[in-house]
């Protein structure tokens, strides 16, 4: 995101900006630069709402201390970066981004996965919303009676199944497969 304040500034900071975009390209990074007139302020709160992950700011000031100012978008925590090596930062921060959207993610799925071993469990669970983790027989008539009761539907079953068995939630047959349910919203 190019940065300006005054026209004189404007043809130095878009040639540095094209020069960094296009050896981030060649790194096979992806990259949209907003050169618009806009205020910086338009333009970070614009690709904010487009989500995307890493901002790149650089100004009159970053060219003089060869750098850029790398913005996170799910901490926002800034960094200043050397322009050179900048294509290896920027692909160490974004995998970086990922593992910790993808940890967080994990951890808010845990979070709002409940179990149930009887059908009033299960029913409490809907009504508070998130995953429930049950067992359930796999018969289309067990799958009707959990949604016409708690209206929460199938939604998987996990594929690393933890090998135990218990009864299923709807009938009482023992099942060895768990199945999440839960609400549609």
């Amino acid at each position: 995101m190019p940065i300006w304040r005054k026209d004189t500034e404007k043809l130095g900071v878009l040639e540095a900006v094209d020069r960094i975009a296009a050896t981030l390209k060649a790194a096979g990074v992806r990259v949209k630069v907003d050169a618009s007139d806009k205020t910086a302020g338009w333009k970070f709160n614009e690709w904010e709402l487009k989500g995307v992950p890493l901002r790149m700011e650089i100004g009159p000031r970053d060219l003089e201390n060869n750098s850029v100012v790398l913005v996170r978008r799910d901490t926002g925590a800034k960094e200043f970066a050397s322009q050179d090596n900048l294509a290896q930062r920027v692909d160490d921060v974004l995998k970086d981004l990922q593992q910790s959207l993808f940890r967080r993610a994990v951890e808010f799925r845990d979070a709002n996965t409940h179990h149930a071993a009887n059908m009033d469990e299960l029913r409490e669970w809907a009504e508070r919303g998130g995953f429930i983790d049950t067992f359930w027989c796999q018969d289309a008539a067990c799958e009707n009676k959990i949604k016409e009761e708690t209206k929460a539907t199938n939604r998987c079953m996990p594929v690393d199944q933890p090998g135990d068995s218990g009864p299923c939630v709807a009938c009482g047959t023992t099942s060895d497969v768990h199945a999440l349910f839960a609400r549609a919203y």
